[in-house]
């Protein structure tokens, strides 16, 4: 199967305790070379309390989620600013 250019991959839910989660991001790591962000979203207990009290986004600041979250929103914003349009000169007509 063909995976299109020009993505990044992330792995969510990832558990380093559980052989499969490490096959998987091996696996996918393998097929995108390279596209896979360096940093996983880990399996976290506080997002699906979260989740179940209707808060996907209300993470506790001190659950390993959060600090993955927290890594990728700023990746993001990283990543976009990057793509932004340089301002226009001050000379330009």
């Amino acid at each position: 199967h063909a995976f299109p250019r020009g993505v990044l991959y992330l792995v969510g839910m990832f558990d380093p305790t559980r052989q499969l989660s490490t096959d998987v991001n091996d696996v996918l790591a393998h097929c995108v070379e390279g596209r896979v962000l360096p940093r996983v979203i880990h399996e976290d207990e506080g997002v699906r309390e979260q989740l179940a009290r209707g808060n996907p986004l209300a993470l506790e600041a001190s659950t390993q989620a959060y600090d993955d979250v927290t890594w990728l929103t700023d990746f993001i914003a990283q990543q976009l600013n990057g793509l932004k349009a340089p301002a226009a000169s001050a000379h330009a007509s």
